[in-house]
C-alpha cells in the first residue's frame, strides 16, 4: 500500500546528550561555587555553561529539516508470522540539504522491534530510501507510525526531534488450520451436498433449451422457437445453495488466559478455520458477531476473505451484547440452516433458546471451550462444560468439549462425525 506523503508538522521535545548533561552539571557546580565564594568570573562562566545547551537546542530546532515521508507496505494483509517489507521514502522539500540524523518508526511490539535507522544528509529536493521488514505475530489491526527524526546540534549537546505523523496499518489474519473436508449433515435430514433451492433476488431462473420428446407443450417458448427455427422450451432451473450460520462466544467474562494459551484466541482461530471450510464446501455463510450486529451485515452471506478480515479485528464484548448475538441467531435459524457455534462453558442468557433451534429442523454443531481448564491446568473435563455440551446434545446438536491443549483439526474431526460424536477433546 502506498499512501500520500506526510510532512513533519510538530516537534518532539529536545533531549540532552551525555555531553549536554555534563555541561549542565558543570554549569550548576561553577555557578554555585562562584556565588558561594564571591567570584564573579566563575559565576559568569557557570551561567554561560547553563545557557549553552539551551542555545544549542534552539539552534538544532531551527535547523530541523522539512521532510516528507511516503511509506509503502506490501502486502498490508498478512497471515500469521508472514513478513511484510516496508519501504520508506524521505523527500527533502527545503532549499538546503538536511542534516545527518536518526529516524525511528513507532510500531507495536507484535510487529517486532522498533526500526531505528540512520538517515543521511539529503540534498535539496532530494530523496532517501530506507527499507526494513515487519512480521505479523499477533492477530489484529496494527499501526506503523508516526516517525520521529532526531538531529544533533553542531556541538553534540542535544537531539532535536521532528515528528512526521504518517500512520499506516497492517491487518494480521487469525491463525487457521486445514480441516478435513467431511460432508456435513444437511439440514432437514439430507446430506451436506444436497442443497436446497432458493431464488436469488432479481434472478429469472429461466433458461431455454431444445425441445425433447415428452416435454409439455405449455413449456414451448414461441419467441425463441421463431428465432431459432426449431422448437425451444422453457427450462426452469434454480441453483441450489446451502446456508450456514457461524457464531462464537466473545464475552470478556467467559474467556481465560493461561500463559501461552488464550481461550478467546483459540475460539477465533477455530471460527476462522471453520469459515474457510464452509466456503470450500459451497455454503453461503453468515457470520454473526458483536461487531456485525449494528450494521446488520450478518444478513448478507460473507466471502471467506471478508470473514477472515472481520475475525482479524474481533474483540471481546460485554455479556449484554453477547445475549443479543444469541437472540439474533435464534431468530435467524431456520429448517434449512446449518448452525456452527463455538461456545464456552459459562452460562449465558439465550443459550437454551439457541439449543432449541435444532428442533425446528436446523442442523447444529457446537464446540464448547472448557475455559475452567485454563485456570486449573487439568486434563479432566469440567462440569460446566459438560453440562453445556449435554444440553446442546440433548437438543440434537453435535457437540465436543475442548481444552487449552486441544487442536482445532482434532476437535472438528470429532464434532463433524469422523470421531465419536459428543466425545471430549483435551
Amino acid at each position: 500500500m502506498v499512501r500520500a506523503p506526510a510532512a513533519g508538522r510538530r516537534h518532539a521535545r529536545a533531549r540532552l546528550t551525555s555531553r549536554g548533561h555534563a555541561v549542565v552539571a558543570a554549569g550548576v557546580a561553577l555557578t554555585i561555587t562562584g556565588l558561594a565564594l564571591g567570584y564573579g568570573d566563575i559565576t559568569r562562566i557557570g551561567i554561560f555553561l547553563l545557557l549553552l545547551p539551551l542555545l544549542a537546542t534552539l539552534l538544532a530546532s531551527r535547523r530541523a529539516a522539512h521532510l516528507e515521508l511516503t511509506r509503502t507496505i506490501a502486502p498490508v494483509i498478512l497471515h500469521p508470522d508472514e513478513p511484510a517489507p516496508v519501504r520508506a521514502v524521505f523527500a527533502n522539500r527545503a532549499k538546503r540539504a538536511s542534516r545527518f540524523g536518526t529516524a525511528q518508526d513507532s510500531i507495536e511490539a507484535s510487529l517486532g522491534d522498533r526500526p531505528r535507522y540512520t538517515l543521511p544528509s539529503i540534498p535539496a529536493r532530494g530523496k532517501a530510501v530506507v527499507e526494513y521488514t515487519v512480521r505479523g505475530r499477533a492477530r489484529g489491526l496494527h499501526t506503523i507510525g508516526p516517525t520521529t527524526i532526531e538531529h544533533p546540534d553542531p556541538f553534540g549537546m542535544c537531539w532535536a526531534g521532528t515528528v512526521i505523523p504518517a500512520d499506516d496499518q497492517i491487518l494480521v489474519l487469525p491463525q487457521t488450520f486445514p480441516l478435513v473436508r467431511h460432508r456435513l449433515p444437511y439440514a432437514s435430514g439430507g446430506e451436506g451436498d444436497s442443497g436446497h433451492s432458493i431464488a436469488l433476488h432479481g434472478e429469472q431462473d429461466v433458461s431455454i433449451r431444445a425441445y425433447v420428446e415428452g416435454d409439455e407443450l405449455r413449456r414451448i417458448h414461441w419467441a425463441a422457437t421463431a428465432h431459432r427455427g426449431e422448437l425451444m422450451v422453457r427450462h426452469e432451473d434454480r441453483p441450489a445453495y446451502k446456508h450456514a450460520l457461524l457464531m462464537y462466544d466473545a464475552r470478556t467474562s467467559a474467556h481465560r488466559v493461561d500463559g501461552a494459551y488464550d481461550s478467546f484466541e483459540w475460539t477465533i482461530s477455530a471460527t476462522a478455520s471453520i469459515a474457510l471450510l464452509l466456503h470450500d464446501l459451497n455454503y453461503l455463510t453468515h457470520l454473526l458477531s458483536p461487531e456485525l450486529l449494528d450494521g446488520e451485515r450478518y444478513e448478507t452471506p460473507s466471502s471467506s476473505d471478508t470473514m477472515l478480515r472481520d475475525l482479524a479485528e474481533a474483540q471481546e464484548c460485554e455479556d449484554g451484547l453477547h445475549a443479543q448475538v444469541l437472540a439474533q441467531a435464534s431468530r435467524t435459524a431456520s429448517g434449512s440452516t446449518t448452525m456452527v457455534a463455538v461456545l464456552t462453558d459459562r452460562p449465558a442468557a439465550g443459550l437454551r433458546q439457541l439449543a432449541a433451534c435444532c428442533g425446528r429442523g436446523a442442523v447444529g454443531i457446537a464446540i464448547v471451550v472448557d475455559t475452567d481448564a485454563y485456570r486449573r491446568d487439568s486434563e479432566v473435563e469440567g462440569a460446566d462444560a459438560r453440562a453445556v455440551a449435554h444440553e446442546f446434545q440433548a437438543a440434537g446438536w453435535r457437540t465436543v468439549v475442548v481444552g487449552p491443549r486441544s487442536g482445532v483439526p482434532a476437535a472438528w474431526r470429532s464434532v463433524a462425525g469422523i470421531a465419536p460424536v459428543g466425545a471430549a477433546m483435551r
